[in-house]
């Protein structure tokens, strides 16, 4: 019987190792939580530009409490021809949340002393003894450009080595081509830049700059040190800059991307950022059977019948499976990390209960430099403000819901042609610890803020 008993215990014990889910939560809660994940994978985003389409994209989310243990809800499909619903432990891109991980590891190499964060990147090169770095720092005149310039957004650099119409054009003649980070460094660094420490400006080019630091301080690659920091967070599922072979092995583990191919890709960014990634777009496919699919354009969330009828009419869409038609490994270290939010969560938890880093450069990472800091136009009532990876978000009282209180918050998200993330941590007395992670299958819907207040006012009741 003892040995009946062990085994039982043995069994429980590896199923919530490997899911990761040891709920204290109610019953009530766990239902309203999914049930809350189900009415936000079905509500228009109403502060983004874009419309959002009527496709029963796939979502996982899964919330994190320091006393209540973990739950985790999906809603919608991971394929959607044929259909496939999507499951607890499906692997997705995070896109730019992928920073954070970058992040630590710069962070990792700072706690070890092989260089410090305000370092100028000569300096970095000569501490380190290495030679690729020091070529391309010599080559393109970054002798002020400081490691946290680099992690704040504030080093001057372009968004993405695509700018480089050079890049633009391999991209174009081979999408799924492998890239050196050394490669896809020096030519997006052949771009117009601004004056380092003077202003905020995004950068995936940055932060893939960092992995070639990551690589020249530690000696070893970008892939051996993801790896490392997934085995020490607790990332199971976790992938760096998988190739297509990878992506093909994943096989159903992986929700499948979808991107909308309307004239238009991306009604809210600017047209030269439009140009820039117009060459990963051009040999789309629309998936077969989605040619008619519908969206909202323009239409009150109260509109009647016939106005929402009107607008599917007017307003189709197409959509293309994208999973097999595009690689990212040229901007790796900023934006090419697959997980699922299991993993994510456990990965943030950890971040912040000063497992991956010392208490130092924790504290440094959530310091806000003026000159990074951020308001977005869009978003009544909500501050957001950037740190070193990380970016804070500060609600004002009753922003999220009706009477919900000022919360404050960290966070990172990221969107691919495809796929999109978002993660939460919250900082809020009450809550605090608590954490939200939500992967979907498509970038309409992502930084949806719908799902993060119904949470809360979920958990505040």
């Amino acid at each position: 019987m003892k040995v009946i008993i062990k085994l039982v215990l043995a069994s429980v014990l590896a199923f919530l190792l490997v899911t990761g889910d040891a709920s204290g939560f109610s019953a009530v809660e766990t239902r309203e939580f999914r049930a809350t994940v189900r009415e936000n994978a079905r509500t228009p985003v109403s502060w983004r530009s874009d419309p959002l389409p009527l496709v029963p994209f796939g979502s996982v989310a899964t919330l994190h409490s320091p006393l209540q243990g973990t739950i985790t809800a999906t809603a919608g499909l991971r394929r959607i021809s044929p259909p496939a619903r999507i499951t607890a432990d499906q692997i997705i891109p995070i896109g730019s949340a992928t920073k954070v991980l970058t992040a630590v590891l710069v962070m990792r190499e700072i706690d070890q002393g092989r260089f410090d964060l305000d370092d100028e990147l000569p300096d970095v090169a000569a501490k380190t003894d290495n030679d690729v770095l020091k070529r391309i720092v010599e080559r393109h005149g970054l002798q002020t450009t400081t490691v946290r310039m680099l992690l704040n957004h504030t080093s001057g650099l372009p968004l993405d080595p695509i700018g480089n119409p050079r890049v633009a054009k391999l991209l174009r003649k081979n999408p799924l081509r492998r890239w050196e980070l050394k490669d896809a460094v020096n030519l997006g660094l052949r771009q117009p830049r601004e004056i380092p420490g003077t202003m905020w400006r995004y950068s995936n080019l940055a932060y893939t700059l960092l992995g070639l630091v990551i690589e020249a301080s530690s000696g070893r690659s970008m892939q051996t040190q993801m790896q490392a920091l997934f085995e020490l967070a607790g990332m199971p599922r976790t992938h760096y800059n998988p190739g297509q072979k990878q992506i093909r092995s994943l096989g159903s583990r992986l929700a499948r991307g979808y991107i909308r191919i309307n004239p238009e890709v991306f009604p809210e960014l600017d047209r030269e950022t439009q140009r820039q990634f117009r060459p990963l777009l051009h040999r789309l496919i629309p998936v077969k059977g989605l040619l008619t699919i519908t969206k909202f354009l323009s239409v009150p969330q109260k509109a009647s019948k016939h106005a929402i009828n009107q607008a599917r009419t007017n307003n189709r869409g197409e959509f293309s499976d994208i999973t097999n038609r595009s690689d990212y490994s040229y901007i790796a270290p900023a934006g090419w990390v697959l997980t699922t939010t299991r993993d994510l969560t456990r990965f943030w938890d950890a971040l912040f209960a000063g497992r991956l880093t010392t208490q130092k450069s924790l504290i440094d990472m959530q310091t806000i430099t003026p000159v990074a800091s951020q308001t977005i136009p869009t978003a009544k009532g909500i501050k957001l403000e950037w740190g070193l990876g990380i970016a804070k978000i500060t609600t004002q009282p009753g922003t999220l819901y009706p009477g919900s209180p000022e919360t404050t918050l960290w966070w990172h998200g990221g969107d691919l042609f495809g796929w999109s993330s978002d993660t939460f941590y919250n900082t809020t007395p009450l809550l605090q610890g608590t954490i939200l992670s939500q992967l979907s299958n498509t970038a309409d819907t992502s930084h949806n803020l719908g799902l993060l207040s119904r949470t809360l006012r979920l958990l505040e009741q």
